[in-house]
């Protein structure tokens, strides 16, 4: 499996997103088609249901009658939405935008290590006895 990877290396971005993918694909597009397939029918549990447009019809009626709810609902989706953008660029701007030389903190200064006081390894102190 290794060795396939590394010659198809295009494959693995869609592996990765294939889990989410599946998830998405069963938690909701399925119940959304489901949804969608249960609007054309029309009819009761006594009776059962049939295929029929006649569902379709009450659409643009109900859209007259709560257009302003519609209109708000969409309305706070969108401050909602420019709100959230607002909240979250600063941050992901900040790891984009060079800092001037004025802002960047002080260097913090670092201690050299000075050889001669190192310890020799032990292959190089053969002269010295070992303990």
């Amino acid at each position: 499996m290794g060795m396939f990877l590394r010659r198809h290396r295009w494959i693995v971005p869609y592996a990765l997103l294939t889990p989410g993918l599946l998830w998405l694909a069963a938690f909701y597009v399925w119940p959304a088609v489901q949804m969608f397939v249960s609007s054309f029918w029309s009819g009761s549990v006594e009776r059962g249901f049939t295929f029929s447009l006649e569902n379709w019809t009450t659409y643009p009626d109900a859209l007259d009658r709560y257009s302003t709810q519609f209109q708000r609902s969409v309305l706070y989706a969108g401050a909602a939405t420019i709100l959230t953008f607002m909240i979250a660029s600063p941050p992901g701007l900040r790891d984009r935008v060079p800092r001037r030389a004025a802002e960047e903190p002080p260097a913090v200064p670092r201690r050299r290590a000075v050889l001669h006081q190192l310890p020799a390894p032990d292959d190089q102190l053969e002269d010295h006895p070992r303990r």
